[in-house]
């Protein structure tokens, strides 16, 4: 799904393809995240060293923590 950063605007995508789950940047940059050992719902790009990690609380969507910052997630278009 597409994340939105509330305080800059910044928006990203995570894509799940068949092997991976991919960090998606405005500027096309893809980075394929491998899971953090012992780290529950946090991933890690090995190339870079970025770090993702989603947070999940009752009755709300996930967000994402990418940079420090908090990502709200953004709701999917009506079909």
């Amino acid at each position: 799904g597409s994340y939105s950063f509330p305080a800059s605007g910044a928006k990203v995508r995570v894509e799940w393809t068949s092997t991976e789950l991919v960090l998606v940047f405005p500027n096309g940059d893809r980075y394929a995240l491998m899971p953090q050992t012992g780290a529950p719902l946090s991933f890690i790009h090995l190339d870079t060293g970025v770090e993702a990690r989603f947070i999940q609380r009752a009755g709300s969507e996930p967000r994402l923590v990418l940079y420090g910052d908090e990502a709200e997630r953004e709701a999917s278009p009506a079909r």
